[in-house]
């Protein structure tokens, strides 16, 4: 992810590099097999990108297999929503699922469904569950919580108030969130 994004500074660069491990950074216009040669040639084993990243990596390799000489371990997600047939596809490619990791620059990532924790399910299509420390809900335009399956605005508490991340969604009864599109109509790309 790019360091313009607070996933790409925070939780790509800054955190890794204070726990002593090594980072690559793509730069220049994306090229699929460009990374695919970097992630073998690096024996890179966490993968975090843009869900049109793994669209374009599977649209380079005509949708077939990766092959057995990456050493991933880890493979995440943010930005953007992935739809059904890329994250089927990627699991089948790698050997792994990919994870939501989910949040804002403003607030940093508030849901991750990333494996890692036993306790925690990945479950396809969702975003995940508030991180520790993180207080997340959904909220109808009255500012009530909304009952699980009802699509509200996603939220999360600072200090004595909600933020607004400008995401609709809904939290299922598991605890689960869920993206269901924007709240507004604005969209900040390329940093």
């Amino acid at each position: 992810s790019s360091p313009a994004w607070g996933h790409g500074l925070w939780h790509g660069t800054i955190a890794p590099l204070a726990l002593g491990v090594s980072i690559a950074a793509y730069a220049g216009k994306f090229d699929p097999q460009r990374l695919l040669r970097a992630l073998e040639d690096y024996r890179i084993t966490n993968l975090s990108a843009a869900a049109t990243h793994y669209r374009m990596i599977k649209n380079a390799t005509a949708g077939r297999g990766i092959g057995d000489r990456l050493v991933l371990q880890k493979l995440s997600f943010t930005g953007e929503p992935m739809d059904s047939d890329t994250a089927a596809w990627a699991e089948k490619a790698f050997g792994l699922p990919v994870c939501s990791i989910y949040g804002s620059t403003e607030v940093g990532v508030i849901l991750a469904n990333y494996p890692g924790a036993a306790d925690l399910e990945v479950k396809a299509g969702s975003l995940g569950k508030p991180v520790p420390g993180v207080e997340v809900a959904v909220l109808d335009s009255q500012g009530g919580v909304c009952a699980d399956g009802q699509v509200g605005e996603i939220m999360v508490r600072r200090g004595d108030g909600w933020f607004a991340i400008k995401d609709l969604g809904h939290r299922d009864g598991d605890g689960y969130y869920y993206h269901d599109g924007r709240a507004d109509d604005a969209i900040i790309s390329a940093g």
